[in-house]
């Protein structure tokens, strides 16, 4: 991924504390599979940490 389109994610998505990030190994290269990803935490904690 070029540094621009990680920089445009990085504008509008809000990366909370224990989001997950994930990239899957294939062929030589890395891709992204999840970005800021919170499927971990419960809707409660979800709105505390964005509050």
């Amino acid at each position: 991924m070029p540094f621009a389109d990680l920089d445009a994610i990085l504008a509008i998505t809000p990366i909370t504390n224990t989001s997950l990030t994930r990239y899957a190994h294939t062929n030589g290269r890395l891709d992204l599979v999840e970005f800021a990803a919170m499927p971990h935490l419960t809707q409660e904690d979800q709105h505390a940490r964005l509050s």
